[in-house]
């Protein structure tokens, strides 16, 4: 998280077991979240990057995202696309990245 005068401006998650009927898809990185007056100064990013790094430390295989409007940006960080699939009423891209060596 980053925050900027006692405020978070920024948030990023790993979460396990995101949707119910994927068990084998075990991380997820989630709830990317960026306050509209800090876009386009990288805090996502780095907060993406920094969430990678850990789920590497931690000889994690694959990791997972969905998004609806996000998938250019994950593209450019090397996240491929698995599907397009309805989660909670809105049509996301399920994304991956491997960490497989």
């Amino acid at each position: 998280m980053f925050a900027h005068d006692d405020h978070a401006v920024a948030t990023a998650s790993i979460i396990r077991y995101e949707l119910d009927d994927c068990p084998e898809r075990e991380y997820w990185l989630g709830e990317v979240v960026t306050a509209p007056s800090q876009c386009g100064k990288g805090l996502a990013t780095a907060l993406i990057n920094g969430c990678v790094a850990l789920c590497q430390q931690q000889g994690i295989e694959m990791l997972y995202l969905y998004t609806p409007d996000k998938q250019a940006l994950y593209a450019r960080m090397g996240w491929q696309p698995l599907e397009q699939r309805q989660v909670a009423g809105e049509i996301v891209t399920v994304m991956c990245l491997s960490f497989e060596k």
